[in-house]
């Protein structure tokens, strides 16, 4: 799986993004990523160097020990830094077509049916399902899958083989709008989630979850209906999917699985987290093994960790871990009252990661030009176990980490900084590596390999065919994306006519394509880029706009584009030799006489 994350990926399978391995199909220009984004494409809402002084323009090195540092505030200034917008993230587009070992599947609403096409011989099978079938996610290890149908409050498990597809209907909680799915891909949780565009101007149930069982054999197939607390916006499923912990306006509701199928529908156990806080807007993680769950309100130095076993909560107020970089020795930034040394800006938490292996998180404290990495739980008992990061010069708003947890992203998504951090995260770091961008940052995730990361950039208005502009103007006035190479600093920049849309991996990391779309251009164009030289080859035979992509397995080495067509239409396109004899096939009419064209 691509964690695109990016923002709300943490290493606890969340439900979001648990899709195919090595698959990330997101809207990166605003409709549907996990990625974090500024939330604007130009810069007129920030502060300039008329009003702040000049943004860094340059490279520069950080230091990283406890207790050590260089000067903090950035090339702002502090009241310029305090006064910027919040740190913004994308959300996700569920609706979309998935993926198996083996097979792809497309929904057809209107036609109460789902598409099952062979990866590698592009044949087409049709199966009946409920009404209007419209949120489909695979399940990881088969070629089975789960659609929800919104006409009639059913899910669809689909099993395939290489002689049929099958479908099975289980009932649902009521308007259900998403499905997250265990890492063994045997259970499932379906859920109305509000927050979505796609929720519509009807309501969904606000506190019943329903938890499917999903057998070897359609016959042992369960449903069984559970209350959570108040408007579910997110799953997370312990590693060894034995439960599910789902995020709510009341706080984290417990489903464990041999308990829901042993006593039947009931309420999940609800962990709190403490009083004199409002919990609807805490940003969570859960730990992958599902000891603890993470939270940070808005606006504030003070982190909350609650064991999901015992309820039990614990506090820490960053404050009180952060070490000012003039501090020395070993009690530097506190004073006897266990207060933190005075600071000429509030200390707030911007931004909250936690590490893929569950072992520590990372804040990014924007005022301060620095991380703080928190050793879970040890930094909530002592919090001298915390380690500073300062990077001079540099506004850290937001931070993403590498999925093996070797190396985080620090960089701003508030100001139109050109400039992005990288910082060591092993136990023997090297010093942080700051590197100079040519475009303000939108968002960021890292290859599943940890190697690379992909930037997405913002936009200037203003047309780049205007008359006397500079190089550098031009490049402010196109759309685009970066590429960075974590172990070098590398970075190379990648200009566009129109925004970057969906983006998916191939299975063996060696490339990844990219969609553009502008109907108004005539843009419908698929990318491939490849990872070991970052050289960008367009394909262009798309004959419809397209929709979302993403990759077969690799045997059959195909990454599918889905198009906007009435009847449905499909390219497969061949990610090691697309320009290639048979590179690029299309199958067109799912539901009606489906035809292959060369």
């Amino acid at each position: 799986m691509w964690n695109t994350s990016c923002k709300v990926g943490s290493t606890m399978r969340r439900q979001n993004f648990n899709v195919l391995v090595g698959i990330a199909a997101v809207w990166l220009s605003g409709c549907g990523s996990s990625m974090k984004s500024s939330g604007a494409n130009d810069r007129s809402g920030f502060p300039t160097a008329a009003d702040a002084g000049a943004y860094p323009t340059a490279s520069g090195n950080g230091t990283m020990a406890p207790g050590a540092g260089g000067t903090g505030g950035g090339a702002l200034g502090a009241d310029a830094i305090v006064a910027l917008p919040p740190e913004k993230k994308l959300s996700v587009d569920f609706q979309l077509p998935q993926a198996s070992d083996n097979y792809v599947y497309a929904t057809n609403p209107s036609a109460g049916t789902v598409s099952v096409i062979d990866a590698q011989t592009l044949s087409i099978r049709t199966l009946p399902t409920g009404a209007k079938p419209t949120y489909l996610r695979t399940l990881k290890g088969s070629d089975n899958a789960v659609v929800l149908n919104i006409g009639s409050d059913t899910a669809t498990v689909i099993r395939s083989t290489a002689t049929a597809s099958t479908g099975s209907d289980l009932p649902v909680v009521t308007g259900a709008n998403a499905i997250g799915v265990t890492p063994d891909g045997h259970h499932a949780v379906v859920y109305y989630n509000s927050s979505y565009a796609s929720a519509g101007t009807g309501s969904g149930s606000f506190q019943d979850v329903t938890v499917l069982t999903l057998a070897a054999d359609s016959t042992d197939d369960e449903a069984v209906s559970m209350t959570v607390g108040f408007r579910p916006r997110d799953v997370f499923f312990a590693n060894d999917s034995t439960r599910a912990f789902v995020i709510t306006e009341d706080g984290v509701s417990v489903l464990d699985f041999a308990a829901v199928k042993k006593g039947g529908s009931g309420i999940a156990p609800l962990v709190l987290f403490g009083g004199g806080i409002d919990q609807k807007t805490l940003d969570v993680s859960v730990t992958p093994d599902g000891s603890y769950a993470l939270a940070r309100s808005a606006a504030s130095s003070v982190l909350r960790l609650v064991e999901l076993g015992t309820g039990k909560v614990r506090e820490l107020d960053v404050a009180k871990a952060y070490v000012a970089p003039s501090a020395t020795g070993d009690d530097a930034g506190v004073d006897d009252a266990g207060t933190v040394a005075a600071e000429k800006v509030p200390i707030i938490i911007t931004d909250l990661e936690l590490r893929p292996d569950g072992k520590a998180a990372v804040a990014a404290l924007r005022n301060q030009s620095a991380m703080i990495i928190l050793p879970l739980p040890g930094a909530f008992d002592d919090p001298h176990k915390a380690t500073t990061v300062t990077v001079p010069g540099e506004i850290i708003g937001s931070a993403s980490i590498a999925p093996d947890s070797q190396h985080a992203l620090l960089y701003t998504t508030a100001t139109s900084a050109l400039r992005m951090t990288i910082v060591d995260l092993g136990p023997s770091p090297a010093p942080p590596q700051t590197v100079a961008l040519r475009k303000a940052v939108q968002a960021v995730v890292f290859t599943p390999d940890s190697q690379t990361a992909f930037i997405t950039h913002t936009k200037v208005p203003g047309a780049t065919t205007d008359v006397g502009l500079t190089p550098d103007q031009v490049i402010d006035r196109s759309y685009g994306y970066s590429l960075l190479r974590v172990s070098n600093g590398f970075v190379k920049l990648q200009v566009t006519q129109t925004a970057v849309g969906p983006v998916a991996m191939v299975p063996d990391f060696s490339c990844l394509f990219i969609l553009f779309r502008d109907d108004t251009m005539g843009i419908k164009e698929v990318h491939r880029v490849s990872l070991s030289s970052l050289l960008t080859n367009p394909i262009t035979r798309l004959e419809s706009p397209p929709i979302s992509l993403g990759p077969t397995n690799v045997s059959s080495g195909k990454v599918f584009v889905n198009q906007d067509h009435p009847d449905g239409r499909m390219t497969f396109i061949d990610w090691k030799d697309p320009t290639g004899p048979g590179g690029v096939k299309t199958v067109t009419g799912f539901a009606l006489n489906s035809r292959i064209r060369n």
